[in-house]
């Protein structure tokens, strides 16, 4: 339990470095969502569709190998669906971080 209450955040910014962690763990547990979490999910996806790319091609049974080919499929719009999103929201951001420039 000691372990447990040392390892809780309190609030402070240096908290989660006192654990030792590796840099991009520590950009993953940091509040918000940073680039961590996105290079994450996009990694997560590759390996899911690198997967199915293999069971496909090992996999015989027609009725499996059609069921692997439309989770392929899904996998692979998924992943372009948020490389899309998160271009979209970078630019957002830009757009937003110039707009407030040149207020100033």
């Amino acid at each position: 339990r000691r372990a447990m209450a040392a390892a809780a955040p309190s609030g402070e910014p240096g908290a989660l470095a006192e654990l030792g962690l590796p840099s991009w763990l520590e950009s993953l547990l940091q509040p918000g969502v940073g680039d961590g979490v996105f290079i994450t999910l996009k990694a997560s996806l590759v390996c899911l569709i690198l997967t199915l790319l293999a069971m496909c091609y090992h996999i015989e049974d027609p009725d499996i190998s059609f069921h692997l080919y439309i989770f392929t499929g899904m996998a692979f719009v998924l992943l372009i669906v948020v490389v899309w999103f998160i271009n979209e929201l970078r630019a957002s951001k830009a757009e937003k971080k110039d707009g407030a420039e040149k207020k100033d």
